[in-house]
């Protein structure tokens, strides 16, 4: 791994575009959005609830279904989406990169591209007035008590100022193999549904094995893969441990670490946000960071970047 400083070397294209995108139907746009993408996952835990008065309890074929998609889903969304496509931690080989895209997708968090973009955005305003999910501030109002944790968790998914990709991600609008993959987004978000259906379906030789595995593989696992991703948004920048020297209030959470695959030593990584490992210490529990070792021992990555012994030390608070 190359020892860097491990800034962000994601320069946003400064000339005169503008930073974000208005519409006049854009509120109505991201408010219908929101709605639809936490109703399906609702919908599946209702008709889960359902079954359940039925006697059609959860099997240990379900249990599996999704524990492998959640962490498929949440690897591609930690490692692809946000270390490698984000703040270009490592390089990849284009067809690991499709990889990436096809699995992040899987979490239903947008297209790599508007991700991105989101991601790039938090990152220049943490914690200030043009951070879209910020706990502290809704666009120029100032947040207190539970509508720290309400808007920065999932409330502003209904209505925020879009940041534009043209300014946040002309590197990935450049790359035609993004744009490709990127156009089958939905396609990619049923895939994530459906497999874990017909892949059980078809090893129990049961239809209702393959419904309960969609629930289960599917759509639950979209609601907690969701939550353990907004608590990012939210709760590491509200509680927690501060071991490094930021501009913003980032924090590290160790028990969340588990459901996020090391997301949650979010202090880390905002000290230093281009590092491929978020978890410094031994005891720092970072799956993500795990799975990167392993992809550069196989060679289907390389350039890791992360930060020496000495530059961590000398950004920790005295």
């Amino acid at each position: 791994m190359k020892n860097t400083m491990c800034d962000d070397d994601i320069a946003v294209d400064e000339r005169p575009f503008s930073k974000t995108i208005d519409h006049r139907y854009l509120p109505f746009s991201l408010a219908k959005r929101a709605i639809f993408l936490i109703s399906i996952p609702v919908l599946g835990i209702f008709t889960t609830i359902i079954l359940a008065f039925y006697n059609v309890l959860p099997t240990m074929v379900d249990f599996m279904a999704f524990l492998i998609m959640y962490l498929i889903a949440g690897l591609g969304m930690t490692v692809g989406y946000h270390r490698h496509f984000t703040h270009k931690a490592f390089k990849a080989s284009k067809w690991v990169r499709r990889l990436f895209i096809i699995t992040g997708s899987f979490c239903a968090q947008g297209t790599v591209i508007s991700w991105v973009t989101m991601h790039r955005c938090h990152h220049k305003y943490s914690d200030q007035h043009d951070d879209p999910h910020s706990p502290y501030f809704k666009k120029s109002k100032k947040l207190t008590g539970v509508k720290k944790f309400w808007h920065s968790h999932i409330g502003w998914t209904f209505d925020y100022v879009v940041p534009n990709p043209i300014y946040y991600a002309r590197d990935l609008l450049r790359d035609p193999d993004v744009i490709r993959f990127s156009q089958y987004y939905y396609y990619w978000v049923l895939l994530g549904i459906l497999l874990p259906g017909v892949v059980c379906g078809l090893i129990c030789q049961s239809f209702l094995a393959g419904f309960t595995a969609v629930l289960w593989g599917g759509l639950i696992r979209l609601v907690v893969g969701a939550n353990s991703l907004m608590a990012i948004a939210s709760l590491t920048h509200m509680v927690g441990k501060k071991e490094f020297k930021t501009s913003d209030e980032s924090r590290n959470i160790w028990w969340l670490s588990i459901f996020t695959f090391g997301e949650s030593w979010h202090n880390n990584h905002h000290a230093f946000p281009a590092s491929a490992k978020l978890g410094f210490e031994w005891w720092q529990l970072d799956l993500g960071g795990f799975v990167i070792c392993l992809l550069e021992k196989l060679g289907l990555i390389w350039d890791v970047k992360q930060p020496s012994i000495e530059q961590r030390n000398s950004a920790r608070f005295q």
